[in-house]
């Protein structure tokens, strides 16, 4: 039986101010993992509409104000695990294992759990854990949970593609039955969040309203586009938050962000503009953190776009060219400022599998126009290149018009076209998205499993291009539990990843956080911002 089981990861270096960085003399370095996009839900917050559930009982209690760059687009958290969100949900809702701040393995809800069979994973709850409506958390809970996920038609029911369904073995032990071996199924449990039955009976329109979980936080109240507002819950079976009320302000453009944190309107200022990061490091009263994260940008080849446009994207020629002909190191210097880490692949060192001898595509515009001209593209062509207007990467429409700018050297016209990230989502699920685009994926779970096969297998809503050997090989990391097998098969699926130029790999995020010095607080390794964590200075 398995206990609060850790990750055989080697130790990571421990995240520092910049301020620290200079004084220690060494370079800024950690880790981050987050959770990848996927859909968007189908019952999104009305135009206009406000969602109030109770008024916030902690009048007196200390308040947190989190800028927040992306709007939140659902509250069922079933529905769409997006990292923007997943802070917000986190602090509702508890999942059944979870990870740590140093990214270690932990239990949550569940207190331990094994493979007690090559297709069983058996789980042991936690008791005395009770839901904001006073409803028991138990085994059927979980088999309710499961069963809802895993239903036909459900709105992302790929994310619990691997599960069959759950039984009730007593009121605190469940089995989780997968459809084939599944060694990361611990991994997994650390996105599925846990929603009340009760509350959900009324119906998913109703339940978004007044959102029900067993988390360290209640809902208070929802203004799309504005605001989330939370409180603390008293009663939370881990012991009552520290801070008692928080409220995410949605600040879409950075330096609304930046002016609310110089002017202690916020105490916490998620993605950090890099232009921005010195001048915020040297204000009194303030500091800004970062952290190396998972995520990974990368650009999307779509040749089947209804959009129409994507035809010479059939070609790997073509694919490498572009992979050779974007100056990536470039970008990361000039834009980034430097923060941010070249990758060959999506995969960090940070994740189980990761092969530090795959190499990158070198940027070399001499070799980008042969292949152009080698696939009969040698005049280029012309394609939309979708990007967000804000979403989860660094300036995105500056970096698509950085890469397009690269892309016309190599004679091809790419018309940037920023998106809402809502729609964007909409469109990924729908499969309606331009033929080329920008995209992200995190890892939530430090596991290649997350990332090869949200981007390359055929179940997955985000997969765009692939083909049947990384299908296989996914299939095949999936159905052993021997880790060295699954490096093995990490490695083979990296490689092949590169030699087809199925994407574009950009590079690692670095997460970079805006701070007032009254928050006591350091940046996790999975772009989490979790208010219970904290503590706040009146």
């Amino acid at each position: 039986m398995v206990k609060g089981r850790e990750m055989d990861e080697k130790t990571r270096k421990r995240t520092m101010s910049r301020r620290d960085v200079m004084r220690a003399g060494t370079a800024v370095a950690g880790s981050a993992v987050a959770a990848g996009v996927v859909g968007r839900g189908v019952a999104s917050a009305a135009p206009g509409a406000t969602y109030r559930g109770r008024r916030a009982r902690n009048q007196d209690g200390a308040t947190l104000f989190i800028g927040q760059p992306a709007p939140f687009q659902f509250l069922d958290p079933q529905r769409t695990y997006l990292s923007s969100e997943s802070s917000m949900q986190q602090s509702i809702f508890d999942t059944l294992i979870t990870f740590d701040d140093n990214a270690q393995m932990k239990p949550l809800l569940a207190t331990e759990w094994s493979s007690t069979a090559p297709k069983e994973w058996t789980l042991t709850l936690r008791q005395g854990v009770t839901f904001h409506n006073g409803e028991v958390f138990n085994a059927e809970v979980v088999r309710y949970n499961v069963e809802r996920i895993t239903t036909p038609g459900f709105q992302d029911y790929a994310f619990m593609a691997p599960v069959d369904h759950a039984e009730v073995v007593d009121e605190y032990t469940v089995k989780i039955i997968t459809k084939s071996t599944y060694p990361t199924l611990p991994n997994l449990m650390s996105q599925f969040f846990i929603v009340s039955p009760q509350a959900m009976e009324a119906g998913v329109e109703e339940f978004v309203k007044m959102p029900i979980g067993t988390g360290p936080y209640k809902f208070v109240d929802w203004v799309p586009d504005d605001h989330v507002t939370l409180e603390s819950n008293e009663d939370y079976w881990g012991g009552a938050p520290t801070i008692k009320n928080v409220t995410w302000r949605v600040m879409p453009e950075s330096s609304t962000r930046v002016a609310a944190l110089q002017a202690g309107e916020i105490q916490v200022l998620k993605d950090l503009p890099s232009d921005q990061y010195d001048s915020i490091d040297g204000e009194d009263g303030l500091r800004a953190v970062e952290t190396r994260s998972v995520r990974t940008p990368y650009l999307r080849f779509f040749p089947e776009s209804p959009q129409g446009g994507g035809e010479p994207f059939k070609d790997k020629r073509v694919r490498q060219a572009f992979n050779h002909a974007i100056n990536v190191d470039s970008i990361i210097t000039n834009l980034l400022g430097g923060h941010a880490e070249r990758m060959a692949t999506t995969m960090t060192p940070e994740m189980f599998g990761y092969d530090p001898a795959i190499q990158a595509y070198p940027y070399d515009l001499d070799k980008a126009k042969a292949l152009m001209t080698e696939a009969g593209f040698a005049d280029g062509f012309e394609i939309v290149f979708d990007t967000w207007s804000a979403g989860p990467a660094p300036k995105p429409v500056e970096l698509a018009q950085a890469v397009a700018a690269d892309l016309a050297k190599i004679n091809v016209k790419a018309t940037v076209n920023p998106v809402e990230l809502g729609t964007a989502l909409q469109q990924q699920v729908d499969k309606t998205i331009s033929p080329f685009g920008l995209w992200s994926w995190g890892g939530n779970g430090f596991d290649g499993d997350v990332k090869f096969w949200g981007i390359y297998h055929t179940d997955s809503s985000s997969t765009f291009l692939t083909d049947q050997m990384m299908v296989d090989l996914v299939n095949a990391e999936q159905a052993t539990t021997d880790p060295e097998e699954r490096k093995s098969i990490f490695s083979q699926l990296q490689q092949h990843a590169v030699d087809e130029a199925f994407i574009v790999p950009l590079f690692a995020m670095m997460d970079s956080y805006g701070v007032s010095d009254k928050v006591t607080w350091s940046p996790r390794h999975d772009e989490m911002v979790l208010p219970y964590s904290m503590t706040l200075a009146e």
